[in-house]
């Protein structure tokens, strides 16, 4: 969990990467901004962005198996 008031922080930043994308994803970049972390998705739009990691689910399988 992300306090708001450290996600709002990077709101800005996360919407200059996606919201010409998917408006709907930018809370869950500012959330990986806010803790300096990746992002474990399928979601197209998510890979899209350059800002953090994004890992796909075979990914993350390959990586534990």
């Amino acid at each position: 969990l992300v306090p708001t008031r450290e996600l709002e922080l990077f709101l800005d930043q996360a919407r200059d990467g996606l919201a010409e994308v998917d408006e709907d994803d930018v809370v869950f970049l500012a959330a990986a901004l806010a803790v300096d972390g990746c992002i474990w998705s399928d979601d197209e739009h998510l890979q899209q962005q350059d800002q953090v990691p994004v890992y796909t689910t075979s990914e993350v399988i390959s990586r534990v198996e």
